[in-house]
């Protein structure tokens, strides 16, 4: 079954002796675990998977990793969450009209998220007019928290903390297009995105484990399997995944090389699923022709 947490977790590890792979125009090369080089001219872009929730013992960093940070001239991550502001936040998450989670759910599936809810003691009065995808975020965010996983924690607020008024900070996204992602991009496919979202949610905590014990371990083949494979297994979602996943990486890819057509330094922060497989940027990258 497809496991919905990994788009939210982000997490694979590479591990390698600096290979270098040059079958394009950019010279690629895997430094460390989860952690990849991109050379064009005067160009350098490190890119760094990100686990956007963690625990302390996902610490310390590599020094490869951190050093590279510490050369370079900008810090980009997937959003600023720092220059997210919390009254458009709410605006977008909460319906402002008649509508109700209830109303715009079919029975079934208002029942299953609704049960997840109270489980977490979340009163009515604090859901009653959430948008389906806000409501699922707040019951996957309790379920993680839960298992000791604080987003606090996460490598992207790690780095986003050691730039501050140290580094540029620049973004892939922004808080209006993750927004929009939610709030219009898949609007008419709120029933299946919470349906796609619950498979398997007995078994979201052995999952989380499961991905940090490749990301500690550097298990890339394990990891794969275990994020890609199970794609394939349910095209009756195949839309959302194209949203969440295949379409971002495309615009994140298309964007990084902008920032390799420069004389400068860039230490990308981006969810490691981003990176991996057939579609993900490391691979859109080394396609990109001579």
């Amino acid at each position: 079954m497809k496991r919905l947490i990994v788009f939210f977790l982000l997490t694979i590890l590479f591990i390698s002796c600096s290979s270098v792979k040059e079958t394009g125009k950019y010279k690629i090369t895997n430094e460390a675990n989860f952690f990849w080089k991109v050379k064009h001219n005067k160009a350098t872009v490190f890119l760094f998977g990100s686990i956007h929730v963690a625990k302390n013992d996902m610490y310390p960093l590599s020094n490869k990793v951190t050093d590279a940070f510490e050369s370079s001239d900008a810090l980009v991550v997937e959003l600023d969450i720092n220059n997210v502001n919390p009254m458009l936040m709410l605006q977008k998450a909460m319906y402002q009209d008649e509508k109700t989670l209830e109303s715009e759910l079919t029975k079934e599936t208002y029942q299953k998220l609704e049960a997840l809810l109270l489980l977490h003691k979340v009163p009515k009065m604090a859901y009653y007019k959430m948008k389906p995808w806000m409501a699922m975020m707040t019951v996957l965010m309790l379920e993680m928290n839960q298992s000791g996983f604080d987003k606090s924690l996460g490598i992207d607020n790690f780095f986003l903390d050691k730039a501050k008024e140290k580094k540029q900070i620049l973004e892939l996204e922004t808080a209006d297009e993750q927004l929009d992602l939610f709030d219009k991009e898949l609007a008419s496919l709120q029933n299946e995105f919470i349906d796609y979202s619950l498979m398997d949610q007995s078994l979201w905590l052995q999952q989380i484990d499961t991905l940090v014990h490749f990301w500690k371990t550097g298990n890339t083949k394990g990891m794969e399997k275990f994020v890609l494979e199970p794609i394939a297994e349910h095209p009756e979602f195949a839309k959302i995944v194209d949203k969440l996943y295949t379409q971002r990486n495309i615009k994140m890819a298309n964007k990084i090389e902008t920032y390799l057509n420069t004389d400068k330094t860039y230490f990308v922060v981006v969810g490691a699923a981003h990176l991996i497989g057939d579609e993900g940027i490391i691979e859109l990258l080394r396609k990109v022709k001579k």
